[in-house]
Order: C-alpha cells, then sequence, then structure tokens
C-alpha cells in the first residue's frame, strides 16, 4: 500500500473509524469500588477518560483535513450503559453501543462493531480504561508513512498502551464468530499472513491505564496544581471550607462535609464524605447515572 502524502502538520489520510472498547469480563478494581464506569472518572478533577478521548479524537480530525469528522463507537457490554443519546462534540460523533451477546474477545467485538461503519479503511481500536496523555496525530500519520496493516501503540517504557491502527485487511482475518483476544491471537495472525505490523512509542505519559485507586491518583498528581501537599477538586464539587483534602481527588457531584478528613482517596462523582468523617486510602461509592451525565468537555479544576 502507497503511503498518503503528508501536508506539514497534518496526516492526510481518510479519518479512521473510532472502537472504544469499554466492556470487559469483571470491573476494573477502582469501578467495582466506585460503581462508575472508569470511562466516567476524572483523573483532574474535571475531565472525565472519555472526555480525554474526545479531546485527543478532535485533535486528530482537525489534522486530518477540515472537511474530518470521526465516527467513535463506545462499546459496552452492558446495555445499561450503552443506553444513552449519541452526542456530537465537534468532529466526534459519539454513540453508545452495546456488544452483541456473543462471547466474542475484544478482537471479535471490533471487527463485529467495524463492520457496521467503518468506510475509510483504517479503524483505530483503544481500550478506555486510560488517560490518553499522547496525541494520536504522530501515530496515524507513522501508520500511513509506513504503509502499516496494523500498527500498535505502547508506552515509553516498552508496555502496550492499548491503542492499535488497522487496516480493514487486518480486521477481516478475526473470525465472524468464536472469540478472539488482540494481542496474543490477532496479532499473531496478523504476522503469520504477512501484513506489515508496526509499533509506534507514545511520547511523554502516553496512555497509562486507570484501573485502580492508585492509578487514578498517579495520573492526578500530575494535573494537580502546584505545590504540597496536592489535590484536585472540582469546580462542581460541594467541598465544606473546613473539610481537610490531601493527595487526593474529589469530582463533579461529590460532596464532602464540614471538617472531614480525605486523603490518598478518590472520591467519585456523587459520592459523599459526611462530616466529621475520614476518608484515608478510600474510593467510596459514587453514582453511576450522574457521572454518565458529566459533560464530554473539559472545565477548570481548583
Amino acid at each position: 500500500m502507497a503511503s498518503p502524502a503528508l501536508c506539514g502538520g497534518r496526516c492526510c489520510v481518510p479519518a479512521p473509524g473510532v472502537i472504544l472498547l469499554a466492556g470487559g469480563l469483571k470491573p476494573a478494581p477502582l469501578a467495582a469500588a466506585t460503581g462508575v464506569h472508569p470511562l466516567w472518572l476524572a483523573p483532574d478533577g474535571t475531565t472525565s477518560l472519555l472526555a480525554r478521548w474526545v479531546e485527543r479524537l478532535n485533535e486528530l480530525a482537525r489534522a486530518c483535513g477540515e472537511d474530518a469528522d470521526l465516527e467513535v463507537r463506545v462499546v459496552f457490554d452492558r446495555s445499561r450503559d450503552a443506553a444513552q443519546t449519541p452526542r456530537p462534540i465537534g468532529r466526534a460523533r459519539v454513540v453508545f453501543v452495546s456488544e452483541s451477546g456473543q462471547y466474542r474477545g475484544p478482537a471479535g467485538v471490533a471487527r463485529d462493531v467495524a463492520d457496521s461503519f467503518v468506510t475509510s479503511g483504517v479503524t483505530l481500536i483503544a481500550e478506555t480504561n486510560r488517560w490518553l496523555g499522547a496525541s494520536l496525530i504522530p501515530l496515524i500519520r507513522e501508520h500511513a508513512e509506513r504503509g502499516a496493516a496494523v500498527t500498535v501503540a505502547r508506552q515509553a517504557d516498552g508496555s502496550p498502551a492499548g491503542v492499535y491502527l488497522a487496516s480493514a485487511e487486518a480486521l477481516s482475518l478475526v473470525p465472524a464468530k468464536g472469540f478472539m483476544d488482540l494481542k496474543e491471537q490477532w496479532l499473531a495472525k496478523v504476522i503469520d499472513a504477512g501484513l506489515g505490523v508496526y509499533v509506534h512509542t507514545f511520547a511523554g505519559v502516553g496512555a497509562p491505564a486507570v484501573r485502580t485507586r492508585e492509578d487514578l491518583l498517579w495520573v492526578a498528581r500530575a494535573h494537580a496544581p502546584a505545590g504540597e501537599p496536592w489535590r484536585v477538586v472540582s469546580s462542581r464539587a460541594e467541598v465544606d471550607p473546613s473539610a481537610v483534602i490531601l493527595e487526593s481527588v474529589v469530582m463533579p457531584g461529590a460532596r464532602v462535609g464540614a471538617g472531614a478528613v480525605v486523603a490518598r482517596s478518590v472520591v467519585a462523582p456523587g459520592a459523599a464524605i459526611d462530616a466529621g468523617a475520614a476518608c484515608v486510602d478510600g474510593a467510596p461509592a459514587g453514582d453511576p447515572d450522574l457521572a454518565a451525565r458529566m459533560p464530554l468537555e473539559a472545565e477548570d479544576a481548583r
């Protein structure tokens, strides 16, 4: 496949279809504790993981041309999570869907969803329980320059970043029925078929996973205002002025009462810390419905 021409800072390739995989056999530890899907958690206090993906996807769409819009499918394994109104945000048209019900695995799910809407021949497949710190533009530019069938993104330390670019030919190797994962089974099949598989290393923090309280606090620390001890508190949280918050994240819709102490904790949307209570190394239950209504645009934290 010939490499498309590049136009300065633009990638100058057809905008990819985007599949964000939001399912899983069991919830991540932080999601299990809070009751809130990782997509709606906000490490910086205001911007959810999904909102961050939308920001980066809009950046990619602008680089792919003036008329480039991105069709984005967020794939849940439960219809309850998928029962939301499609949201056009900038150049990204976000549609929530559920898996077919068959036990397909991530590669199988990606193929099923791609068959229904991808027209450019290039599909971006990503795990959504990650904070996307890196730009996607260098990834798609390298994919185009190399004429790759598959490009696998990795972190600076060499670990997987949970992001793939795939050609239609590569995705066609996924069987129409049955289970197939991405890393072991599908990539092995692509390599066996003689198709070009390349690796792209994300710059900076890349796309760190947000599966545990510690994961989220690590990401949050990078976005906290300067100074020690740090804290991240959403402007849409209700926090009594007498509360003490240390090395923690308090998200929109959360409440912290008078005299409460919060340390090394994640206070999810809808979670409440009562007056005088202490929450240390905690992740109290939040409100998943409130969290799912969070805007997909950023706002200021304090």
